[in-house]
């Protein structure tokens, strides 16, 4: 599956964790695959430099090689002109012509546009919770998975697998 991934959750994720962080440890680990754009990348970088700035130097300055490397880098050939924010247009022309499957987004000016052609713009938490986790129940048998726990790092998924008992109560 192919995803393209706005600044705002590649920040949140880098700095502070929660779902955007389990989203850039799935594309890191191979789980899902993410397109970006030389403009985009640019972004990441000049965004994450910028936030480096403010902490004073504390962080990695080589935090973005993993995920960059883990990510389809693509030539853009779409021009669209749909967001009410024209500096978000990048996303949803990487999108198109990645034949993305979603932009996860946490940007209203991304959100409120809900679908761009065969592309479902969302946000880290609903892809999180309703379309990556249903991916990977299809390929377990109904009866045999629970989640246990949203994991961490190094395995962004925990899932426990045992089967139920079906017992039906004669009267």
């Amino acid at each position: 599956m192919r995803i393209v991934i706005d600044t705002n959750v590649l920040i949140s994720g880098v700095f502070f964790g929660g779902f955007p962080r389990k989203i850039l440890s799935a594309v890191v680990g191979q789980k899902i695959t993410a397109c970006a754009t030389a403009e985009i990348i640019n972004e990441y970088e000049d965004i994450v430099q910028e936030m480096i700035n403010r902490k004073q130097g504390h962080i990695n300055r080589t935090i973005l090689s993993p995920l960059i490397k883990a990510m389809e880098i693509i030539e853009p050939v779409t021009h669209v002109e749909i967001c009410r924010d024209p500096d978000d247009n990048k996303f949803l022309e990487c999108a198109k012509d990645s034949h993305a499957l979603y932009i996860i987004s946490g940007d209203k000016d991304l959100l409120i546009i809900e679908k761009f052609e065969n592309v479902q713009i969302v946000t880290e938490k609903d892809f999180l919770r309703k379309i990556f986790f249903g991916i990977i129940f299809l390929f377990l048998p109904p009866f045999f998975y629970t989640i246990c726990q949203i994991g961490n790092e190094k395995m962004p998924f925990k899932i426990k697998v045992f089967s139920h008992s079906i017992r039906s109560s004669e009267s």
